[in-house]
């Protein structure tokens, strides 16, 4: 059964693009452009997660790809819209986090010299040096 699922999923991917995925039906249906949105927020998760079970990186690849081409060079998010308010908005953002925890290539944070502590980003900060865009961490909090 599992076989079926993952060739399903693949077959999913293989007839997309991050400007038309084909499981956001009602987004096709309407002849909307791409954008930010909760359905494929979800889905990337799910990609994510198949990525994870079945050790196959095209699932990993097709999520990579589908987020840079919303992440722009400055580390804003093409077609988000913070003034709307909109929590479904929000969902896709989180892809980014699970997407840095499967990668780990985030350069190395320099501490602060002398005493211990950790070193927290913000959401920023992890949007760009993950697209490689950035090399140097730009803000986040310090904590002793």
């Amino acid at each position: 059964m599992y076989e079926q699922i993952d060739a399903y999923v693949r077959e999913l991917i293989e007839r997309s693009t991050p400007q038309r995925t084909v499981w956001n039906v009602e987004r096709l249906r309407q002849g909307k452009p791409a954008d930010w949105n909760y359905i494929d927020g979800c889905m990337l998760t799910a990609l994510l997660s198949m990525a994870e079970i079945t050790g196959d990186s095209r699932y990993f690849d097709f999520t990579e790809c589908f987020l840079d081409s919303f992440i722009e060079p400055d580390g804003t998010i093409r077609t988000y819209d913070g003034s709307k308010h909109s929590l479904d908005d929000i969902n896709e953002g989180r892809v980014l986090f699970q997407c840095h925890l499967l990668r780990e290539t985030l350069p190395p944070v320099p501490l602060p010299k002398g005493e211990g502590g950790r070193f927290f980003m913000s959401f920023s900060s992890l949007c760009l040096p993950l697209w490689g865009r950035c090399h140097a961490v730009t803000e986040g909090v310090f904590i002793k």
